[in-house]
């Protein structure tokens, strides 16, 4: 170890000295930069005083300064044998040396004094050219900075005209100027803020036979468009006219820039900017390119995309297009990389910066195997349409099964069509046709054909039935699904609601199907009891993901985790006839209320960081499921939290995560909450129970209002996320081995005592893990159930205070031992077991209590030593294994208390969550078995009255643990009752034949241990 610190401290002196000399070699230049720059001012210092400065020169200054007449300047010069045949006045006026005007020193004052621009600079913008194509959100604020900022020239190009629709984001416009060409109205505008540049005004359409000679007028490009056809085609033109070109797109709440072309350089010289064909080689699907009319667009996002436009043209012209590199650089030294800008205005950090490739080699445009030049651009035998595809409207379907929006509006309101709306929610709460029902189209024609099924909308399949959109294309796609598996008669809406706009009056639309109010429809759909359109009262963004809800969300995008599932038996102390719906419901928009983790969606899983956003409304026949009867038998719980499991949740839609099922028994219901990890844990659905059995019990004091649309304001704000920049008790083996594995050698890694090798003589499941199912489809989950009398519980927890265990440490020897005579009987000789043990961080944080959230995300490596002899009794555990139970709770209580110095914000250094769980995926388990016990269930206190309504039991069960553990055991009990433990895992990976049957000897083993407890 001494050699290898001795090694370490010279490394480390060494970077001290190369960044120390490196800090040296730049002063030193800069300080060379300066005195040649203070060497020339004084050169021309001393030329004015030796007779150099011209006399015209030195007239007009003194004019300029002393505000003296021209003619008194010359004779006082003349009298004073001055300069020789110095000029008349009228001669000095006419050839004036100022470079600005005296007004334009005023106009750009403010940038003339920084150092970036300068006189030099201001002059270098007074003589450029720029065109911008295409005026409208990037366009006009583009082109009202580079006009502010004095360019000389500046051309727009746009055939398109102003729209109504443009104005909340296209600032250069206004309301008296729709139905103009937007070039002339932009220029118009912009004539208003700074007359003395000169506009040029293009009404047409840019297309290939007029781009290069268009392009050959000006000095730099701005792409201020907003589809891949007009962008391949600007950057082919710039790289055959040797012109920058800045472009940038905008589309929701992201944007991009980047800087091509630049430095300019003829096809083939590879010191030159990459063009756009660099970076996207090939463009997009067709039918995957939304506009701003499609896919919606923030207005200052679109500005910001635009202003960051002008600054980078600004930066380009001010310091001059093409400038000689400085002297000290080499000349190998390969030019700055051209760089990627996002900007993502919901996300934190809201700009990133993304380095990107240089020139390719085989460019189609750029490199010296370029096939597009002047002559195929301007002849148009280049067809950018069919390069980039359209997605202009197709038709699927036959003229039999589609319909015009004018004839659908002639057909009878009475009832005898169903008209199915296949947008988004969103779209559909801002108007939707009277009667409708919403169902979106997701793209998986097998999945909305089971959504829909499930709804009910195709219960009477003699009625016609008819699907709409926006435009008319996902409609023919959700009518050919209902045709190709239902066989039911629908037929599609032509053209969407464009068409319905288009073809009918607009008095007619208001006084006909067209309603404000999108939850009419569900006036028409009878219910017993009715379910509720719940309209939330709050602001839309919550709050970003933390970082450890970050690695959860990230498991629920790849579709590698399902659901929390946390099961309560609720029974009556009064005789009941069946389940009471009405006060459910109720119960469960009391629920709703208390816990905002119930109306939150993730807005984006793509970003750096997912942002947790309140819905508009929650559907409650999107959320409750009611059941068939069922009994209170282990099989019965199994088939309960089995049909949770399988059954989807939501995944990343507009509809919060999270399913209740209701299932009636002889004394009462079992509700199950199925939750998905995203949004909280096992201890969030002990605290949603508590909720829920609160509102039970004073069911006659909740809101009796049985309208189908119901007013909400969350009480509470949505729970602070658990990675806050404090100490939190965590472990060093959950936090460093990922971290470090991902940075640090291999062999580090081994030295440290954190390698990732297992070893061989612990029992991991499976060799392999099974295959990782596709994007969007959770990882299969495997459970058993076994429920221990409260009798047997009771005598447990005796025995656990008297030794001073916990239960948690008792029941990692409990299972241990039951694996090892499980694994035994199949032959396999195993002693040692690997454990993974949840820790609940909930009291780190006050504000988390009483609040749905991930807590309990912290994990605990133990390991657990517990031979068992041939013949041992497994219904008597030995001193041996008490003390082992002992020492696990006392390592636990250790780390939940003392480490209080790793943050868990470490985890931010994780730069790449979905490639971690991945990976974890990927290959076999870490641990033998994971224990997650949410501990005891404590009820409501109701005080000295006896409520009708009790909790009697409840069940905790987790996916199967992709990531970790080859066996997850879940552990809950209410206080006096059972205690359930359910036993999950994931189809293959506990490496034995019949492994339901090897569950089930497991459990049986922990039942023989756990009742030969006295």
């Amino acid at each position: 170890m001494g050699t290898l610190d001795s090694a370490k401290d010279q490394i480390r002196i060494l970077k001290q000295q190369i960044e120390a000399t490196e800090g040296q070699l730049r002063n030193l230049k800069l300080q060379l930069q300066q005195a040649e720059h203070q060497a020339e001012a004084s050169r021309q210092l001393s030329d004015a005083y030796m007779g150099g400065f011209p006399a015209e020169w030195l007239e007009e200054t003194m004019v300029v300064l002393q505000g003296t007449p021209v003619q008194d300047i010359a004779q006082k010069v003349r009298q004073e044998g001055g300069f020789a045949g110095a000029p008349s006045a009228e001669d000095a006026a006419s050839k004036r040396r100022w470079p600005l005007e005296c007004h334009e020193y005023k106009r750009y004052g403010r940038q003339l004094i920084m150092p970036e621009v300068g006189l030099h600079g201001q002059l270098r913008l007074k003589n450029a050219k720029v065109l911008v194509v295409g005026v409208g959100g990037l366009g006009c604020p583009a082109a009202a900075y580079l006009a502010g900022a004095g360019v000389g020239r500046l051309g727009l190009v746009d055939g398109d005209t102003v729209e109504e629709s443009n104005l909340h984001r296209q600032i250069a416009h206004s309301t008296a100027r729709v139905g103009m060409y937007k070039a002339k109205s932009a220029a118009e505008y912009l004539q208003g803020l700074n007359p003395t540049v000169i506009y040029d005004s293009y009404t047409q359409h840019l297309t290939p036979q007029t781009s290069i000679q268009l392009f050959d007028q000006y000095d730099l490009i701005l792409d201020c468009t907003d589809h891949p056809t007009s962008r391949y085609l600007i950057s082919d033109a710039c790289v055959l006219t040797g012109k920058p070109l800045v472009s940038a797109s905008a589309l929701k709440t992201e944007g991009q820039l980047i800087v091509l072309n630049n430095p300019p350089r003829p096809p083939g010289d590879a010191s030159g900017g990459p063009c756009y064909r660099c970076i996207f080689p090939r463009p997009p699907p067709a039918d995957s390119i939304l506009s701003c009319g499609e896919g919606g667009i923030l207005g200052p996002v679109v500005g910001t995309m635009g202003v960051l436009q002008a600054l980078e043209a600004i930066k380009l012209l001010a310091a001059g297009i093409e400038h000689p590199k400085p002297d000290w650089i080499g000349a190998e030294t390969e030019p700055p990389r051209t760089t990627l800008l996002t900007f993502s205005a919901y996300s934190i950090p809201q700009f990133r910066s993304v380095r990107m490739r240089a020139r390719k080699a085989d460019c189609a445009a750029c490199s010296c195997q370029a096939t597009i030049t002047r002559q195929s651009l301007g002849s148009g035998s280049l067809d950018y349409v069919a390069f980039c595809g359209t997605a202009a409207p197709v038709n699927i379907l036959p003229p039999s099964s589609r319909i015009t929006a004018r004839d659908f509006s002639r057909l009878p309101t009475d009832g005898s069509n169903v008209l199915i709306d296949v947008r988004d929610e969103t779209q559909y709460a801002i108007c939707a046709l009277r009667g409708s029902v919403n169902l979106p189209w997701s793209g998986n024609a097998d999945a909305w054909i089971d959504n829909a099924l499930r709804s009910g909308v195709f219960l009477e399949p003699d009625k016609d039935h008819f699907v709409v959109c926006r435009y008319g294309n996902d409609s023919q796609l959700a009518a050919r699904a209902v045709l190709e598996r239902l066989g039911l008669s629908i037929k599609d809406i032509q053209g969407g609601f464009r068409a319905w706009r288009d073809e009918r009056p607009a008095e007619e639309l208001i006084q006909s199907r067209l309603s404000s109010d999108p939850y009419e429809l569900y006036t028409n759909v009878p219910s017993e009891p009715q379910l509720s359109i719940i309209i939330m009262k709050s602001d839309l963004i919550l709050r970003p993901a933390g970082f450890a809800e970050q690695r959860c969300i990230a498991r629920d995008v790849l579709g590698h985790y399902g659901s929390i599932v946390l099961s309560a038996m609720y029974g009556s102390t009064k005789p009941t006839d069946g389940i009471p719906k009405h006060d459910i419901i109720k119960a469960l928009k009391q629920c709703i209320r208390v816990h905002p983790s119930l109306s939150v969606i993730v807005l984006s899983a793509v970003g750096e960081v997912p942002q947790y956003a309140r819905v508009a409304s929650l559907d409650l026949d999107q959320h409750l499921r009611f059941l068939e009867p069922t009994g209170l038998d282990e099989a019965a719980i199994k088939q309960l939290h089995g049909l949770a499991h399988r059954d989807r949740l939501p995944h990343m839609s507009k509809t919060p995560p999270w399913r209740v099922y209701i299932a009636p028994t002889a004394s009462g219901f079992w509700l199950v909450l199925s939750l998905a990890h995203s949004l909280g844990d096992g201890r969030s659905g002990y605290l949603f129970h508590s909720t829920f059995l609160k509102a039970m019990q004073s069911s006659h004091d909740l809101d009796q209002d049985a309208s189908p649309n119901r007013d909400i304001s969350s009480t509470k704000e949505l729970a602070p996320p658990l990675e806050l920049m404090r100490p939190t008790p965590i472990s060093w083996s959950y936090l460093l081995p990922p971290l470090l594995n991902q940075y640090a050698p291999k062999f580090v890694s081994r030295m440290l005592g954190i390698a990732t090798e297992r070893p061989k003589d612990v029992w991991f499941g499976a060799d392999e893990r099974p295959g990782l199912p596709q994007p969007g489809y959770v990882v299969a989950t495997d459970l058993r159930a076994l429920m221990i009398s409260s009798n047997t519980t009771q005598q447990v927890l005796g025995a656990c205070r008297r030794r001073r265990v916990r239960l948690t440490g008792l029941l990692s020897q409990v299972i241990a031992r039951a694996l090892s005579i499980a694994l035994r009987a199949r032959g396999k000789d195993y002693v040692n077991f690997s454990q993974a043990t949840a820790i609940d961080l909930r009291r780190c944080i006050p504000e988390a209590a009483g609040t749905m959230g991930n807590y309990a995300s912290a994990a605990e490596d133990t390991s657990v030593v517990s031979p068992i002899c041939s013949g041992t009794a497994l219904d008597r555990l030995s001193d041996r294994d008490w003390e082992a139970a002992r020492h696990v709770t006392e390592h636990l209580a250790q780390v939940s208390s003392t480490l209080t110095n790793q943050p868990l914000s470490l985890l931010k250094y994780l730069n790449d969550f979905s490639s971690w769980i991945i990976q974890k995926a990927s290959t076999p388990a870490e641990h033998s078995f994971e224990l997650s016990n949410v501990g005891v269930f404590n009820a409501p206190d109701a005080g000295e009255t006896q409520q009708e309504w009790q909790v009697r039991d409840v069940v905790f069960s987790g996916s199967a643990d992709c990531g970790g553990a080859a066996l997850s055991i879940c552990a809950a009990s209410t206080k006096g009752g059972r205690l359930s433990l359910i036993a999950s895992w994931w189809p293959g990976m506990l490496g034995v034949e019949d492994e339901d049957a090897f569950a089930e000897v497991v459990l049986e083993g922990i039942k023989i241990q756990l009742d030969g407890i006295d």
